[in-house]
């Protein structure tokens, strides 16, 4: 009787994994297993997130009535400023929709994350980001230098290096930025206490995603894996939970995994030469050379020792790089320009969204902080804060023994916010109510106290 229920019970954990990994692994496909109508992606995942939603609130009873009062202190200043700016603005019924559609996924995320024992829940989401780490390595190996028809999700074309077209991989999301920067989170939260909960998934994450980072060549990526991984090592007690131990082993083991990956992955002449030319192209001198008069002429007080036209023309390596405006961080630069004129033009409710021309709403800028100040002004800045706020210490992000996680959380948001867009998108809302969810079960504060060990 005894062997009969262990069984089943690890049937049902194998399919509960099962399912959590499925519906993370829909949630990074950007372009694929979704539907296209109206301007808008409808992504199987969605469905899915809709189900689990109504299961939870036939089931979840006392509790669900307690997570959404928490939800609604969290995030009803917000819902009710944004929507106060779509009623003002050009475009109410758009505006509606996208605050409707940033409310969908950010129930439906918390409601599926609560529906499962944490360590099915963790299990499922490192599994997923593992096959997209995996993914990216082997599309940077077949067609980074061949082009997207060799690989299984997609390549974005870069012709940085004269001379070649070459394809950075980002797997089925809409460009590199957005699958590093979750495929980062991911590899972050593997650092900190959430991987005791899959030991040997997150270790495996901790190198194959530590590989994808390094291919994808996302200085968003870059940039958050860095500020993460310093956060491990400096922050004190970050690395321990209650009664357990620094895993330096499990670091250590996935530092050997990622450079063997690497050193697989660049053995080729072609892939290992025109991978370092692009990574020389895409570093801080040449990109600061780039936009170096446009910078310029914003800080006037700094001697930044720009390049004249005729030497940036020999070391830009594409025309439309000798014009800083013209520049992929140029263009950065000049929409971030026109976010901040139109946030102080609209400064308290904003202008609500813009129409687009080949999708239904146009982002307005790549930083989510300057879109909602643009969309919803001032006031929609400081109550999304707010929520963000509220709800990283409702479910204890910051507890004694996993402050880690709620450093890792709060960095995605504070940093690569800077960079990304389109606050609604349903990767970074998953991530974050899965980590919640570890920490408030983890503190006693959940429903489940079903405190991770190592296995």
């Amino acid at each position: 009787m005894t062997r009969t229920g262990t069984r089943t019970d690890g049937g049902r954990a194998g399919l509960a994994t099962f399912a959590c990994f499925v519906v993370f692994f829909l949630a990074t496909a950007d372009q694929v297993f979704a539907v296209r109508a109206f301007g808008v992606n409808l992504r199987l995942a969605n469905l899915l997130l809709g189900a689990g939603l109504v299961v939870w609130l036939c089931t979840g009873r006392a509790s669900a009535t307690r997570d959404l009062a928490a939800l609604a202190i969290a995030w009803t200043p917000f819902a009710a400023v944004y929507g106060a700016a779509a009623i003002a603005s050009d475009e109410p019924r758009l505006t509606l929709l996208k605050l409707a559609w940033f409310a969908f996924n950010m129930l439906t995320a918390f409601a599926w994350c609560r529906l499962f024992a944490i360590r099915d829940l963790v299990r499922g989401y490192f599994a997923a980001f593992l096959l997209v780490s995996g993914m990216l390595a082997v599309d940077f190996m077949s067609g980074f230098t061949r082009g997207s028809a060799y690989m299984v999700g997609f390549g974005q074309p870069n012709d940085l290096i004269a001379g070649h077209i070459l394809h950075r991989p980002h797997a089925f999301y809409y460009e590199p930025s957005y699958a590093a920067s979750a495929v980062a989170i991911a590899w972050a939260l593997a650092l900190t206490p959430m991987g005791r909960a899959a030991a040997t998934l997150s270790t495996m994450l901790i190198g194959a995603g530590l590989a994808a980072l390094v291919v994808t060549m996302s200085r968003i990526g870059w940039l958050y894996a860095i500020l993460a991984g310093l956060a491990w090592l400096l922050v004190p007690g970050a690395r321990t939970v209650p009664g357990g131990a620094r895993p330096w082993w499990r670091i250590g083991a996935a530092l050997v995994f990622t450079t063997l990956v690497c050193a697989v992955l660049l053995a080729p002449d072609a892939n290992r030469e025109r991978f370092a030319a692009l990574v020389k192209s895409l570093g801080w001198q040449q990109t600061l050379q780039r936009v170096c008069p446009l910078v310029q002429s914003l800080l006037t007080t700094l001697e930044l020792q720009c390049l004249d036209e005729s030497e940036r023309r020999l070391s830009a390596g594409r025309a439309r790089d000798i014009v800083p405006e013209h520049t992929s961080e140029g263009q950065r630069f000049v929409s971030m320009g026109e976010s901040i004129a139109s946030a102080i033009e609209h400064p308290w409710l904003g202008h609500g969204v813009t129409r687009g021309r080949d999708r239904l709403i146009e982002p307005v800028t790549s930083n989510v902080w300057l879109e909602i100040a643009v969309e919803g002004g001032i006031l929609a800045v400081v109550t999304f804060a707010w929520g963000l706020a509220f709800s990283l210490h409702r479910w204890r992000a910051f507890a004694p023994g996993y402050r880690l996680i709620g450093i890792v959380l709060a960095l995605y948001f504070v940093v690569a916010w800077q960079f990304l867009q389109t606050f609604p998108r349903l990767d970074p809302w998953l991530a974050f109510w899965v980590a919640l969810t570890f920490t408030a079960s983890q503190s006693g504060a959940g429903p489940e106290p079903d405190r991770a060990r190592d296995t």
